[in-house]
Order: C-alpha cells, then structure tokens, then sequence
C-alpha cells in the first residue's frame, strides 16, 4: 500500500513538471518586465523648479508660467529653463530650409532646435533661454526663446 502511495505521489509530480517551468518562466519574464520599468523610470529626468530665476519680480514669474510651446506643451512646467550666452546659441541659415533656425550649445554639443519648440512671443526676461530635457543619454529641446543677442 506504501508503494502503490509513493507510485502515485511520484506520477503526481512527474505531472506538474511542465507547469513547474511555465512557473519559473513567469516568475523571469514578470522580473525582467519589472526591471526594465524600473530602469525607464530611473532614467527619465523629473524636472524641477531648482530656484533659479526666483529673484525676478512676480509679472516675469507669470510670464514663465504661461510660455507654451507651438504645440501648447508648457515649458516651464515640465523641464527647467537654462539661459544661455551668446555664444553658445545661433542663427542658422540654411538655404535647404525655407525657415531661419536656430542651434543651441549644450553639454559641448550643438543641436539643432526644432522650429516648433521656438516662442515668438516678446522675452520679457531679455536673455536666451533654452529648455531642454535630458533623457535617454538623448537631449530634446522642450521650447526656446532668443534673447537680444549683445
């Protein structure tokens, strides 16, 4: 009787053997989709206020909170503004593009901004500023404004 029990406790678990590794193979599937949520969390930039223009006077900080790019995306509300120095930003005219544009130095690299991230709206802050968003080991420019260029 205890080896006809044993016979049918070994062919029980000679059965589940298949679904012992679609188990396991769930297990590291769900871990690797887990761990790569994990790492495109991690290496997305939060943007934040870091204080930088906090001198300015309370129409200039309105007037930041409402820059909108030309697809309506804010600029101040999801990536920092960085003012720029005349030297790292420029015109470019390119005679295969019916549009002036622009290219902005950042981390030593010069890129290109996408002429619909640029504000044509008067900078009330007079200075070149560029925000871009840092991602991905990628940089994007999320809206630019010119400066006076002195």
């Amino acid at each position: 009787m205890v080896e006809k029990l044993r016979e049918t406790i070994a062919d029980a678990f000679n059965m589940l053997a298949p679904l012992r590794v679609v188990v396991w193979a769930a297990i590291i599937i769900a871990t690797m989709i887990g761990a790569f949520g994990l790492l495109v969390f991690a290496t997305q930039v939060r943007a934040k206020d870091h204080g930088q223009f906090g001198a300015i006077d309370p129409q200039r900080k309105a007037w930041f909170e409402k820059l909108v790019n030309q697809h309506g995306g804010q600029c101040c509300a999801d990536a920092d503004g960085e003012t720029l120095a005349d030297v790292d930003w420029e015109l470019v005219n390119d005679s295969a593009k019916p549009v002036i544009h622009f290219r902005v130095r950042l981390l030593d690299h010069w890129i290109d901004v996408p002429d619909d991230t640029v504000i044509t709206t008067p900078n009330l802050y007079e200075r070149t500023i560029v925000w871009p968003i840092y991602a991905h080991s990628k940089i994007e420019i999320r809206c630019f404004i010119p400066g006076s260029m002195s």
